[in-house]
């Protein structure tokens, strides 16, 4: 009977304290959550481009509601030739108090210089606990060309004012049975307790700095090129070689596509994207593009080509300044002859321009299937037509893509529509 009742009381001691630490350790944690960090950012300028280099600087990630803050950004001109009308023409940050933006234009930014930006006024947290991210845009002249660039900082949080009180209470409680209770709990829980700590932290930590490599890649590279690829497949499939102005949209997006691609590989390297699978179809549809182009006119010729056209550059400048170029004119009279006499190449490629975007598309998408937590993704197409087209020259390709739709429908929890190509 006596020993019953002591393994009682040894058993309710344990379940106080084990609830008691975890108060503990969950207003540690509150505690410590209160602290923050300044926040540093910087937007490298674009290698072989007349381009700004643009660093950021918010003096803490974690505000209390209606306290200020400093933020201010450095411009460093790191091209070849002086810059004009550098001035800082948007923000946009959700948490902050409303700001009256007043830019303040620097009149020439000569070359390696460097210039100084603050935030004008004073710049405060809003009144409302959230998470988000601040948004600065500079725009400059180039010559006689108007540019733009962008960076954000953050996360930034906007935290709640009211003291974990509960800390309090339960360091009081820790210190009355900590000698009693707590070297039998840590025993029976050190070893789940750090593995599973560890487990965690090490997932956390990849996945906020992957979702924040993943942003920020959607923003230079993955969305500019969706866009060119989406064009450039559109203009080739339905391409008319006696239709000049039809040929100049094509030669353009087809351009801009392969100019981004390689501006991509010189500041990442290859593609981040939510799946190995999807990483592959891109990565082999962009390869596909480009050694098509190559090995037709060479590839001196779609190097000398691409180097004509800027990753920013508008279909206007395009054809006032850069289609009439005798570099640019090899790849024109090649579009002209496949229209003409090849046009199942032309066809093969707007069928890789598709399949390209649909899987960009949606691996881009995957990341924000949290944020958007009241819709889902949206399912796959099937893509018959362009399936077919694809597997009467690269059989493998295809069932790339049939083996990603059925991947996709089991990791992102979506089923298919009735159609859908499938492994």
């Amino acid at each position: 009977m006596r020993f019953t009742i002591f393994l009682t009381c040894v058993v309710l001691a344990i379940a106080l304290a084990t609830v008691v630490v975890l108060l503990n350790l969950i207003a540690s944690w509150d505690e410590e959550d209160q602290a923050g960090n300044a926040l540093y950012g910087a937007v490298p300028a674009a290698r072989g481009e007349n381009d700004l280099r643009i660093e950021g600087f918010i003096s803490s990630d974690r505000i209390e509601p209606g306290k200020p803050v400093e933020c201010w950004f450095i411009i460093q001109n790191m091209g070849d030739h002086p810059v004009t009308g550098v001035k800082l023409s948007k923000w946009a940050a959700a948490g902050f108090a409303p700001l009256v933006l007043r830019p303040r234009e620097k009149p020439v930014l000569d070359v390696a210089a460097k210039d100084f930006f603050r935030i004008d006024g004073v710049l405060r947290a809003g009144p409302v606990p959230q998470r988000f991210r601040a948004t600065a845009e500079f725009s400059w002249r180039d010559g006689n060309v108007q540019r733009a660039k962008g960076i954000t900082l953050g996360p930034i949080a906007i935290r709640g004012a009211t003291e974990p009180r509960v800390y309090a209470v339960s360091r009081r409680a820790v210190g009355l049975l900590k000698d009693l209770a707590l070297p039998i709990v840590a025993v029976l829980l050190t070893y789940w307790f750090t593995t599973r700590q560890h487990e965690s932290e090490f997932r956390q930590s990849a996945q906020n700095i992957m979702l924040t490599k993943s942003h920020e890649n959607v923003e230079c590279h993955y969305g500019p090129l969706a866009i060119a690829s989406l064009n450039a497949g559109s203009r080739i499939k339905s391409l008319d070689a006696s239709v000049s102005t039809a040929v100049h949209e094509a030669l353009f997006y087809l351009l801009l596509f392969m100019k981004r691609s390689r501006v991509m590989y010189l500041k990442i390297g290859v593609y981040y994207l939510s799946s190995r699978k999807g990483e592959a179809i891109i990565s082999r549809c962009a390869d596909i593009v480009i050694s098509r182009i190559s090995q037709a006119i060479g590839l001196e010729a779609r190097t000398a080509a691409v180097s004509k056209v800027k990753p920013t550059m508008e279909f206007w400048y395009f054809k006032k300044n850069v289609v009439m170029t005798a570099e640019v004119k090899v790849v024109e009279d090649l579009l002209r002859h496949w229209s003409k006499n090849e046009k199942e190449k032309l066809t093969f490629l707007a069928a890789v321009f598709r399949l390209y975007t649909v899987v960009l598309g949606n691996e881009m998408n995957v990341p924000y299937r949290f944020w958007y937590t009241n819709e889902n993704l949206d399912p796959l197409p099937a893509m018959d037509e362009e399936l077919a087209v694809i597997a009467a020259v690269d059989a493998a390709l295809a069932k790339m893509y049939g083996e990603y739709v059925t991947f996709a429908g089991k990791a992102w929890k979506y089923d298919p529509p009735a159609g859908t190509a499938r492994a």
